[in-house]
């Protein structure tokens, strides 16, 4: 059984706390135990859903080792993705092996998807034959990654997210809930997309684009 510290709180460290706990329901033997969460409120917070906090993500490298334990990042918001880039790069170098992957038992893997180190892959989700998705993904429920789609590093895909074919999505892309992104399109890196926003171009670095027919602002 393996230990799994996760970085982050309520919100997206429930969702992936309580993803595990379907994938241990689900399996003949328990797969995972939760040992708990690094935030750096933790002064401010003892626990989260009965699991301890452990400290800020400053310690990460030394609660890993400590505890033989896997890492996952749950830290995703339009205001902290530098922040998770530059914290997961570092850990990177030296703890890539203990950065984990956790999918949920609904969701859909299609043939020859690759994926890196670190990713999330939600509740009801679909990611299509021969996706690429990189380090530090995270994948909320009910999103659709078409296939040939690439998802490079640090990018969240809130809930109901939709890629299409054959679109490149660059590092720490922030994608809103319901979005959709037209088949072939490049979003560059750092930009973030909107709340229900529909994307048919490419997008620049460091854009923000919202609304139905998505302007930038």
């Amino acid at each position: 059984m393996k230990k799994i510290i996760i970085w982050g709180g309520k919100g997206n460290g429930t969702v992936v706390l309580n993803t595990i706990i379907d994938i241990n329901n689900l399996s003949a033997t328990k797969q995972y135990e939760v040992i708990g969460f690094v935030n750096n409120k933790h002064k401010e917070t003892v626990s989260i859903e009965g699991i301890p906090v452990l400290g800020d993500i400053d310690i990460i490298n030394e609660l890993v080792d400590k505890h033989d334990a896997y890492f996952l990042n749950a830290i995703s918001s339009v205001n902290t993705m530098n922040i998770v880039k530059n914290t997961i790069d570092k850990i990177l170098i030296n703890e890539s092996n203990r950065l984990i992957n956790i999918i949920h038992p609904s969701a859909i893997i299609g043939n020859n998807v690759k994926l890196g180190n670190g990713c999330f892959i939600g509740h009801q989700s679909y990611i299509g034959q021969n996706a690429i998705i990189e380090d530090n993904c995270f994948i909320h429920a009910q999103c659709y990654v078409a296939r040939d789609s690439i998802i490079k590093k640090h990018t969240y895909l809130a809930p109901k997210a939709y890629v299409g074919a054959e679109a490149i999505i660059e590092n720490s892309v922030y994608i809103g809930v319901g979005a959709l992104i037209k088949e072939r399109v490049h979003i560059n890196e750092f930009s973030i997309i909107g709340m229900g926003s529909i994307i048919v171009e490419d997008i620049p670095e460091k854009s923000k684009y919202y609304g139905e027919k998505a302007k930038k602002r």
